[in-house]
């Protein structure tokens, strides 16, 4: 091992460093409390305050609560015991259970609860705003940026017909389909014209990760299920073409022309499925 691999601070301790000097106003003001416990006073330190100040993060927080544990389990098993009426003088210093009680309760023979409580009061206060501090930091923490899917990858299984040469048909790049807000498709089979709207529609087009439509397998996703529908058509060499060629807003008006019973869509896409064209 080198001189500068022995000489290199961890992490850990710089966070241990940054804690102690955090504390050391803090512990100037507990010191009172074993100097003038009579006259200490566990609200006068506005412990927060001096924590927003010192700009605590989180890591901070959690290492102070470490800190202060043991001496606030101290405080707080003192009071315990003596729940139970024990007195170090009764203990039996022989038995190994008993000795750490009693020496206890022998270091704070001549302390009444009310100098004890105070201890706790000003180690909760302590707690309280490392809690605070901790929160403050799980808020502000920047959730990691997730990268787009790939649209290629999202389409890679997609069984659909490239082209129909009936109608003179040729689907679109599915790509295109990711993050559209409308798609348009035929199923040469059925002549069946099918309808998708997107459930979640991004009206600035920023193809925001949520919105619009997605594919998943040979699955149509992320659609209306109640305004998505699909009708067939009984002159499609001419309907299709107009469904093609129409404006956004006209294409809606050709499709309520069609006389024929509206049908749900499930999503699925085949290898009959010709894919007309989508609507951002």
């Amino acid at each position: 091992m080198t001189q500068e691999t022995q000489n290199k601070i961890t992490i850990q301790q710089r966070i241990e460093s940054k804690c102690h000097q955090i504390m050391e106003p803090v512990e100037i003001w507990l010191d009172r409390l074993v100097s003038m416990p009579d006259r200490f006073n566990p609200e006068t330190f506005k412990v927060l305050d001096h924590f927003k100040k010192e700009q605590v993060k989180g890591a901070h927080a959690r290492k102070i609560l470490e800190m202060y544990e043991l001496e606030y389990k101290e405080y707080q098993d003192v009071l315990t015991l003596r729940k139970k009426n024990l007195k170090f003088k009764e203990i039996n210093d022989e038995e190994d259970n008993d000795s750490e009680e009693r020496q206890l309760l022998e270091s704070y023979e001549d302390w009444p609860d009310e100098w004890i409580q105070k201890g706790i009061k000003a180690y909760n206060n302590i707690f309280e705003a490392c809690d605070y501090m901790n929160k403050v930091a799980m808020a502000n923490r920047k959730a990691p940026k997730r990268r787009p899917k790939d649209p290629a990858k999202l389409v890679a299984k997609l069984k659909y017909a490239e082209k129909f040469d009936d109608l003179n048909l040729v689907s679109i790049d599915p790509k295109e389909i990711i993050n559209a807000t409308e798609l348009f498709v035929y199923n040469v089979k059925t002549r069946k014209i099918g309808y998708y709207i997107a459930k979640t529609i991004d009206p600035r087009g920023l193809n925001r990760e949520g919105t619009g439509l997605t594919v998943k397998g040979s699955t149509i996703r992320a659609f209306d299920e109640d305004s998505s529908v699909q009708k067939t058509l009984r002159k499609p060499q001419e309907q299709v073409k107009q469904i093609v060629d129409a404006g956004p807003v006209k294409i809606k008006t050709l499709l309520k022309e069609v006389k024929t019973m509206e049908v749900k869509l499930n999503g699925r896409i085949n290898e009959h499925t010709i894919l007309l064209r989508v609507i951002r």
